[in-house]
């Protein structure tokens, strides 16, 4: 990968002692700092979490607002004219590959868009996290759950992983007769505005 001009970031093995996952980039500095952490349900796949050093060179940008082209208003027949008035032998003359000619138009089309395609500002909605409130066996089970996977990467000891596969399997089991216990629960109270707000918690 060194070859390519890439660097990867995880260094711990992601399932049992494998590195099977990858965080690739072409800058050693994007990533600030990444953590191998216990797997989601009962899989084996351990979780890659990790912070990206990301800066915003627009400083007036307001992240709550969204900016986009409202095309239903644009102004084809002066794209189109733009377009055709442009002696693109001439433009091309300079180019020698097909990247070259590509940025060329792009940015060529993209002043035309700017000058024809009205642009659209809209508040954006904060996203509702959904939090889960699981009663207390469940949060005692993911607690342990917890535990094992920290004792068996400590240990690397095959009754280790032994262990937390038990108490994952019991964990994924919990959670899922639990869900489905409130989904039930929801059926049977014939609430159709409860059901939708349900089903939109869940995408």
């Amino acid at each position: 990968m060194n070859s390519y001009g890439l660097t990867q970031f995880v260094h711990q093995p992601t399932r049992n002692n494998n590195i099977l996952h990858l965080v690739l980039s072409s800058s050693n500095t994007i990533i600030s700092d990444i953590n191998i952490l216990p797997p989601i349900g009962a899989s084996d796949h351990n979780v890659v979490m990790l912070d990206m050093n990301l800066v915003n060179s627009t400083s007036d940008f307001n992240s709550s607002d969204l900016t986009f082209f409202d095309w239903s208003h644009a102004d084809y027949a002066m794209i189109s004219k733009d377009l055709n008035a442009i002696d693109w032998n001439c433009v091309f003359q300079y180019c020698f590959n097909v990247e070259e000619c590509w940025s060329v138009f792009t940015e060529l089309l993209m002043q035309s868009v700017d000058k024809h395609v009205p642009v659209v500002q809209k508040r954006k909605r904060k996203a509702k996290q959904s939090i889960h409130h699981y009663p207390k066996y469940i949060r005692k089970l993911c607690k342990e759950k917890a535990i094992a996977w920290k004792r068996w990467k400590i240990t690397n000891l095959e009754c280790g992983k032994c262990i937390y596969k038990s108490v994952a399997v019991k964990c994924s089991s919990a959670i899922s007769k639990y869900r489905a216990a409130k989904e039930l629960e929801l059926i049977r109270k014939n609430n159709v505005g409860s059901f939708y707000n349900y089903v939109n918690k869940k995408n």
